[in-house]
């Protein structure tokens, strides 16, 4: 049995976000915007195209930009898809049929985690009770950075 990452850290600064309507996806955008080396998002529910926009200039300005998403929900949304990859946004899909791949999360420059219950979706950021966490910590960051490679290496 695998054992929970255990760490001592103090962040930099938090953010804390409460949906609907607490701007949630603002605090996302912004967050991409200031984004300089890479992003990394395995996100479940991705519909938002202003969060798909801020993936696009980012990897307009040289990011390197990797998605995960669910395999099922995944092909539910494939005009959102179709923009990230035309862009060179490089996609995965947990093509496990047995499972779910439910994480919502994305790590900016190696430094910062956006995480929490909020799905990238107009129904997040407009009706559903969802939160989101911002936080600034290179050790945090790392421990999701080798989860999600974990995942892109499987998915690939």
């Amino acid at each position: 049995m695998k054992k929970a990452k255990t760490f001592e850290s103090k962040f930099d600064t938090v953010e804390v976000c409460f949906s609907p309507l607490g701007n949630c996806e603002s605090l996302i955008i912004n967050s991409f915007n200031s984004a300089r080396e890479n992003i990394d998002a395995a996100i479940y529910a991705f519909t938002s195209y202003n969060i798909a926009d801020a993936l696009v200039k980012a990897r307009k300005r040289g990011v390197n930009v990797r998605v995960i998403l669910d395999g099922e929900f995944g092909r539910t949304v494939k005009p959102i898809i179709k923009k990230l990859e035309q862009n060179g946004i490089y996609v995965l899909y947990d093509n496990n049929l047995k499972a779910t791949m439910h994480n919502k999360y994305a790590i900016v420059d190696d430094s910062l985690v956006i995480t929490g219950s909020y799905n990238w979706t107009k129904g997040a950021n407009s009706f559903n009770y969802e939160n989101l966490l911002i936080l600034r910590s290179g050790e945090l960051a790392r421990i999701f950075k080798e989860n999600f490679d974990k995942m892109w290496t499987e998915f690939r």
